[in-house]
């Protein structure tokens, strides 16, 4: 492993349902992990819009710890004023929703309700041999994918890459991160050239 690398803060992107007002339960969770991953020490990414995006990002820098720097948006149009104000970093694709790669890609993924969206990026992560962890009392994709395997492929020797983990809280998701995501630390997700 490089300098860089070992000095690195992981990047942990939340992913979720869009549209959700900032008052509803999803949204509430979302912001508390947000907090609770900033004073982990970890930076927090997210697609950048609304609801359960939004909230993540509030939370981040709500957070006592909060660097500027520690949020990163990765929206899917190219005004980078589209992003929700609560982002340091703007990363403006244009690439719409194949943007969810770029948003998936982070050390380890966080997901929150969300829909069709939300699982595209389950779908990536666990390609990508992300850690994925899952609010299930939060609804939608995280109900429906907590504590299950994604597909049928193995992802290493690493067992906590076995499954979706389901987290009881926001404060039971950053424990998580915390006790697999040593355990996770793989080289980047290449394309196999066939």
């Amino acid at each position: 492993m490089n300098e860089q690398a070992r000095t690195r803060r992981p990047m942990i992107s939340v992913v979720g349902e869009d549209g959700l007002a900032q008052d509803a339960p999803a949204c509430q969770s979302a912001r508390e992990v947000g907090r609770q991953l900033v004073e982990a020490g970890f930076r927090v990414c997210c697609g950048g819009m609304s609801g359960v995006m939004e909230a993540v990002l509030a939370g981040a820098r709500e957070a006592a710890a909060y660097r500027e720097g520690d949020t990163v948006a990765v929206i899917p149009m190219l005004d980078r004023n589209r992003a929700n104000p609560h982002a340091d970093i703007v990363i403006a694709t244009g690439m719409g929703h194949a943007r969810n790669a770029i948003v998936a890609n982070s050390d380890a993924v966080v997901v929150i309700a969300g829909g069709a969206g939300t699982l595209s990026e389950v779908a990536l992560a666990w390609t990508f041999n992300r850690l994925i962890i899952a609010l299930p009392a939060s609804g939608g994709t995280a109900e429906k994918i907590a504590d299950t395997a994604v597909d049928h492929r193995a992802r290493g020797d690493i067992g906590a890459l076995a499954k979706v983990w389901p987290a009881k809280t926001p404060e039971h998701a950053v424990a998580l991160l915390e006790e697999h995501l040593p355990a996770c630390t793989l080289p980047p997700h290449r394309f196999r050239e066939k």
